[in-house]
């Protein structure tokens, strides 16, 4: 287990959040993370290879969207349901203007299709600080 991995269990599952900066070469970090944090939160290993995978896409739909950003962030939430576990996962750029944001082939891209198809719920959020993906994805949910 990685240095990255290792803080991300320590600071629990359910509360994890983490800034690089707004680099491609910094995605294997956001990759890390998001692995340590859903396997501590018991989640499969195909929960975790696709939570991996749909974090690694918004974080590159992202960087393409806004290559002008400074930091990308990721906040992980784990989320207590009745009877299902779910994790949430917001991922965000920062940028100093404001974007027109999602543009109006975004939810038609393949980036978008592979999200949508990892989690349960994706939703693009324009915020002032940057764009941000929110993800939700249920865990031991039927592949």
């Amino acid at each position: 287990m990685t240095a990255v991995e290792e803080a991300a269990l320590q600071a629990g599952a359910h509360d994890v959040s983490v800034r690089v900066p707004a680099n491609p070469d910094f995605l294997q970090v956001l990759r890390a993370v998001a692995r340590g944090a859903a396997a501590r939160a018991g989640a499969s290993i195909d929960d975790v290879a696709d939570i991996r995978l749909a974090v690694n896409e918004a974080a590159a739909m992202l960087l393409s969207d806004c290559p002008e950003a400074s930091t990308i962030w990721m906040q992980i939430v784990g989320l207590e349901g009745s009877d299902q576990n779910s994790i949430e996962i917001l991922v965000g750029v920062e940028i100093d203007r404001v974007l027109d944001w999602p543009a109006p082939a975004f939810r038609t891209s393949l980036g978008w299709k592979v999200i949508s198809a990892l989690a349960d719920v994706t939703e693009p959020i324009a915020r002032p600080s940057g764009p941000t993906i929110r993800l939700v994805r249920t865990l031991g949910r039927p592949t």
